[in-house]
């Protein structure tokens, strides 16, 4: 495999611990009222995407301006003060990068969210593109837009490419976009169906397993 794409929320930084419980306790009450729609519905979209989404099943209570500032009041709180990251993960892209691997960060989350992560943990330079939904046209995942726009930014083909993803929407996206992906079990993503990956890991030594092994040393 020539390159590797990593989403971020609950792959590199381990956000969705707190993303899960803050989402069914602050946002989605204000939005469609208290019991109505869950976390696990929304895992992995775009902010904007999910507005939509809750709008056309449920009905909202708020306007979709009034909805991304109270989202982006919350990412601020998770993404500068709660998260860390994922065991391992810089020293997994050091492995990747010895073996000649491209590295894309490939995200549904904001793109001043993500610089928030890449500047508090001093990540940037570790990826050689970063992708946010922001940044194409197309629908975000699970359409496979995002995807294709990170591996025509890479230089590579979707079928020499892997993706680690640990959503639904993330799973199918891959999917779509004729990558091999890795579905990374995250119990803190609540019930997320990754049954259309190519395979799964349990935790980050089993991705780092898996993830030397699909990727070929290249001289």
């Amino acid at each position: 495999m020539d390159a590797v794409i990593f989403d971020m929320d609950g792959v590199v930084v381990d956000s969705e611990r707190y993303w899960v419980p803050m989402q069914n306790e602050h946002l989605l009450p204000r939005t469609t009222g208290v019991d109505v729609a869950s976390a696990d519905e929304i895992t992995g979209m775009a902010s904007d995407d999910i507005y939509r989404y809750l709008d056309a099943e449920y009905g909202t209570q708020v306007t979709e301006s009034e909805f991304l500032a109270l989202f982006d009041d919350l990412a601020v709180r998770v993404y500068g003060e709660k998260v860390a990251l994922i065991d391992g993960f810089e020293s997994l892209v050091g492995a990747l990068r010895e073996r000649g691997s491209g590295i894309g960060l490939a995200s549904s989350a904001r793109t001043d969210w993500i610089g928030i992560v890449l500047e508090r943990f001093d990540i940037r330079d570790e990826f050689d593109v970063v992708v946010s939904a922001e940044d194409i046209a197309e629908e975000g995942k699970p359409k496979p837009g995002i995807y294709l726009h990170t591996i025509r930014s890479l230089s590579v083909l979707p079928e020499d490419c892997v993706v680690v993803e640990d959503s639904s929407p993330g799973v199918r996206a891959a999917k779509a976009a004729e990558t091999y992906c890795i579905g990374f079990e995250n119990s803190s993503a609540g019930n997320q169906d990754l049954s259309a990956a190519d395979t799964t890991v349990r935790n980050p030594a089993e991705l780092r397993t898996r993830l030397l092994s699909s990727c070929s040393s290249q001289s």
